[in-house]
């Protein structure tokens, strides 16, 4: 089932998952409050069958996709955009817990001058060596005080409008990691790509 409103939708949240039931339950439970009118979110469940209306019970506001078949991060955040309604599409990761006021903080950073905006990663496990360590690794150039332009951006907090996310064919299917570099990279080698660091989700 997906969300239907009076207003027509303006944005759509992308979350892919894969097994991320430790996670993927707060990320859920903090975007509830964020999807309203003019607001869709789709969850793409993959390598999975037959869950979606018991999924879609737990959160009605909650559009599901399921594929048999395990996806690859940028199959899945793709099919999600396929079938998302939204002129803006917000992608956020099964485990990057977003701030309550994270979409409303994405969408003003995303000025007409803009064609896509990340928001800043904060680390959600600053007791873990081993999850700071990955957080220093794979985040940052997202850490929150940034002040230089960005190079590129990850997809765990991103927002990119529709019209550019097709012109660029959206993420390559065929890397198995890096297809957000590759995507934000051109956007932010045309000075299009901006930074939003009040927008925060932490990645647990």
């Amino acid at each position: 089932m997906f969300v239907t409103d009076a207003a027509p939708i303006r944005t759509t949240v992308i979350i892919p998952a894969y097994r991320a039931w430790s996670t993927l339950p707060a990320v859920l439970r903090a975007l509830a409050p964020q999807i309203g009118p003019g607001r869709e979110a789709l969850l793409v469940e993959s390598g999975t069958a037959g869950q979606s209306t018991q999924l879609e019970h737990r959160w009605p506001w909650l559009g599901v996709l399921e594929t048999p078949r395990r996806l690859s991060a940028g199959q899945a955040r793709n099919l999600g955009a396929a079938r998302a309604h939204g002129e803006l599409l917000a992608f956020l990761d099964a485990d990057a817990v977003p701030s309550a006021d994270w979409l409303d903080r994405m969408q003003e950073a995303l000025t007409p001058h803009l064609d896509a905006v990340v928001g800043a990663i904060l680390n959600g496990t600053p007791h873990s060596r081993i999850g700071t360590a990955e957080y220093v690794l794979t985040c940052s150039e997202t850490f929150p005080g940034r002040v230089r332009p960005l190079r590129h951006g990850p997809s765990a907090s991103l927002l990119v409008r529709r019209e550019c996310f097709e012109a660029l064919a959206g993420f390559n299917e065929q890397l198995p990691a890096g297809e957000d570099t590759v995507l934000t990279f051109p956007i932010a080698s045309r000075q299009r790509l901006g930074f939003a660091p009040h927008a925060t989700v932490e990645h647990t």
